[in-house]
């Protein structure tokens, strides 16, 4: 078509497309036809063409940040590596936030210094696991010398690739093709849209209230409101209780107690993230001490939108900003819906065999497991509904031989004949200790061991040895 527009983000060529859900349900729009590499989208309206709220939104902020001198526009835009602190899952509970992951050889032959894949993959690397406190294992020095050097050859980077032998492995079991024939855009779409969600039900803090359909103001918000525009696929996005030190690059002369307090709600996505603060009633004697909150997160490239309960319930000018604000952020969650149908097998098995490593290694790290010892470990197969509970139980079982015999290698150079994860074994049947994405209440918390994919706006340093 001659009267076709060209994005306003790249000047490709535009593509139609149909909103399914949302206030726009039913009517049309442009996007990009380079999806997922850029996000451009342009409204269709009485046969004429406007810029979406999106470009409008990203238009005045670059304005206002010229207009303040602010150092960057938005903390999602960096490239700065932080230390994540964010409370844990539960009272008594650890969290190890993890940014990392391990892709097929295939994968990283297509994709190099392709600035997408990397855009992708930062959003597809990160991931947290949470376990109860109560460590009782010390390692000796020759045991914390043989840890490290392994968790250095597990987590090569961010981005790493399995052993050879694993590889192949997880390649004959998921049967994908190999050899360079991946879909470039579904491999894409994968990176930055698959998860495995969950919120922990222990973060929605608040009360109950009437007026909020029986609902705290937090799950009210998360449930009525954020699953509503950007749907169960993307609450990776969401992640509650950061403490402000995590999203402070900017902290000179700030108060450490101030440092130490939280927000309510991150939500990141792309190349955008926002701070919600769902204000109770012991807020509203604290205005000065919030709007310095406010202040700090603003001048470090996020916006603020502080709702509390009253407006929530009929959908005041605060939340009705809110929406809008998430509306622009997941403008093309109708195209993403469609994007699960091409998964690769391969690739969710690659990432599981690395996560699986990796816990292992931290389990043993902290004290939580022994080194040497004999302990059955279970897994929730019903987490990956994506992916076969034959293929996931073949790929724990491969990737925990790996790392056996990596280990195996790595004690005879320190001449050591007892290898760390030998007493280890996968089983179905009563577990010590059970990893899960989802809560699981037939398990002792104490023996539960949370995974969780994530999404944060900067790369995360990683708790290690040295």
């Amino acid at each position: 078509m001659s009267n076709m527009p060209r994005c306003p983000k790249c000047g490709s060529t535009m593509v139609k497309r149909q909103a399914r859900r949302g206030p726009n349900a039913g009517s049309y729009f442009y996007g990009c036809s380079q999806f997922p590499r850029c996000r451009g989208t342009v409204d269709i309206t009485n046969e004429t063409y406007q810029v979406s709220p999106l470009i409008d939104d990203e238009a005045t902020e670059i304005k206002a940040a010229q207009n303040k001198n602010r150092p960057y526009l938005n903390i999602a835009t960096l490239n700065f590596p932080v230390e994540l602190r964010a409370r844990p899952r539960s009272d008594g509970f650890e969290t190890i936030f993890i940014d990392g992951t391990a892709l097929p050889s295939d994968v990283f032959a297509m994709f190099n210094g392709n600035e997408s894949f990397k855009r992708s993959v930062a959003s597809f690397a990160k991931w947290r696991m949470d376990f109860a406190q109560d460590a009782c294992h010390e390692l000796t020095d020759k045991e914390t010398a043989i840890i490290s050097v392994i968790e250095k050859i597990v987590n090569r980077g961010r981005l790493t690739r399995l052993s050879e032998k694993l590889e192949r492995a997880i390649f004959r079991e998921t049967k994908d093709a190999v050899g360079g024939s991946y879909n470039e855009e579904a491999i894409l779409l994968t990176l930055e849209h698959y998860n495995s969600p969950n919120i922990p039900n222990e973060l929605l803090d608040g009360s109950e209230r009437d007026e909020l359909n029986g609902l705290s103001a937090e799950e009210y918000f998360y449930n009525e409101i954020f699953i509503n525009i950007a749907g169960e696929w993307n609450v990776k996005d969401v992640l509650p209780q950061v403490h402000l030190d995590s999203l402070a690059i900017e902290k000179e002369d700030v108060d450490r107690i101030v440092l130490n307090q939280r927000v309510d709600f991150l939500i990141t996505h792309g190349d955008r993230a926002i701070v919600v603060e769902i204000d109770d009633p012991t807020h509203y004697g604290h205005f000065q001490k919030d709007d310095e909150r406010d202040k700090l997160l603003e001048k470090n490239g996020l916006k603020v939108f502080r709702v509390d309960a009253e407006d929530l319930a009929c959908k005041g000018p605060t939340t009705t900003a809110l929406v809008k604000e998430l509306e622009a952020m997941y403008g093309d969650v109708d195209v993403y819906e469609s994007s699960y149908v091409d998964v690769y097998d391969s690739l969710i098995a690659t990432k599981l065999a690395h996560q699986f490593q990796v816990v292992l290694i931290e389990l043993i790290k902290c004290g939580k497991l022994k080194y040497g010892q004999n302990v059955k470990v279970g897994f929730n197969y019903h987490n990956i509904p994506c992916l076969e509970s034959k293929i996931q139980r073949a790929t724990l079982r491969a990737a925990l031989d790996d790392l056996r015999e990596l280990s195996r290698n790595i004690c005879k150079l320190y001449r050591s004949e007892e290898g760390a994860f030998d007493g280890i074994e996968i089983a179905d049947k009563d577990p010590d200790y059970f990893i899960t994405i989802n809560d699981n209440y037939d398990y002792d918390p104490r023996k539960i061991i949370y995974i969780q994919d994530i999404s944060f706006p900067l790369p995360i340093i990683q708790n290690t040895f040295y």
